[in-house]
């Protein structure tokens, strides 16, 4: 994709950011909603109305109101069908939606039964985009994030762990440390959303977005000790009562329909973390 006109919805964030930074160097036309204001909202659907005159909206942005998840992607959803149909919707998701799954791998066709309120808004975010889809024949595609990492990151379950290491402290595990978790680069996130937009045969579909490696969070916190100058740091763990979950994607899907292929490893992506790269 190059040359193109978008709008990335939740640019200040730390996805929405990066797709940002690839597409100007892509020579792209890039406009922006940052979330820095009540104007500068999806929310605000004038804001939205004056922007959508692009080839592809990314959506990266998220709320703790389960209202204002609904509202703003309505907002989008309803300008691209008043204003501009040919427009290619690419939603950020995530694997949350799916809960605790029995399903082992977690694929798209597994039921979604969130235990979290972001799985939750997320999930009925992706009903509004369906309603939309099937009855006005709107191009979208949704991407189910898991456990993204990379620079500029300031949240997610592995940053705690990292900062801990970072300052020569034992990292503590909450809850079982038996959970399986499955990173994923913030650079193969963008290579996914390129994608999206690039395959006109992902319309219309879901995809996991995922890394191809999965580990328990107690390996992957011993990982980090044994990355660290400090040697002889073990993990702690401490009982909590947070819904225990796993992370087990399948990314077959993507793979054969978007021709997704990760490429970073879960270690470069600790070491990275290890070495500063989080809050850059």
């Amino acid at each position: 994709m190059r040359n193109g006109r978008i709008l990335v919805i939740g640019s200040a964030g730390f996805v929405g950011s990066h797709i940002v930074a690839e597409m100007l160097k892509r020579k792209c036309e890039v406009l922006t909603i940052k979330h820095t204001s009540s104007e500068d909202s999806v929310l605000h659907k004038k804001t939205v109305e004056q922007k959508i005159k692009v080839d592809v909206v990314y959506y990266e942005a998220s709320y703790s109101s389960l209202a204002k998840d609904v509202r703003g992607i309505t907002n989008v959803l309803e300008a691209m069908k008043n204003r501009n149909t040919n427009a290619v919707l690419v939603f950020a998701s995530s694997g949350s939606v799916y809960g605790n799954s029995s399903c082992i791998p977690q694929n798209e066709m597994c039921p979604c039964n969130p235990n979290t309120l972001n799985g939750l808004a997320k999930l009925l975010a992706e009903q509004v985009i369906e309603f939309y889809t099937l009855n006005y024949a709107l191009k979208t595609v949704i991407l189910r994030y898991y456990n993204v990492v990379g620079r500029g990151q300031t949240s997610g379950f592995l940053l705690p762990i990292i900062n801990s290491i970072i300052a020569g402290t034992p990292p503590i595990i909450y809850g079982d440390p038996q959970q399986k978790r499955c990173l994923t680069s913030v650079n193969d996130v963008i290579d996914a959303n390129i994608l999206a937009y690039e395959r006109p045969e992902a319309y219309g579909e879901v995809f996991n977005i995922a890394g191809s490696e999965i580990a328990t969070i107690e390996d992957i916190a011993k990982l980090a000790c044994e990355l660290s100058p400090f040697k002889g740091l073990r993990p702690k763990y401490v009982k909590s009562d947070c819904p225990a979950y796993n992370f087990m994607p399948s990314i077959e899907k993507a793979r054969n329909i978007l021709g997704y292929s990760p490429k970073e490893k879960m270690k470069d992506m600790v070491t990275m973390l290890l070495q500063g790269g989080h809050g850059q």
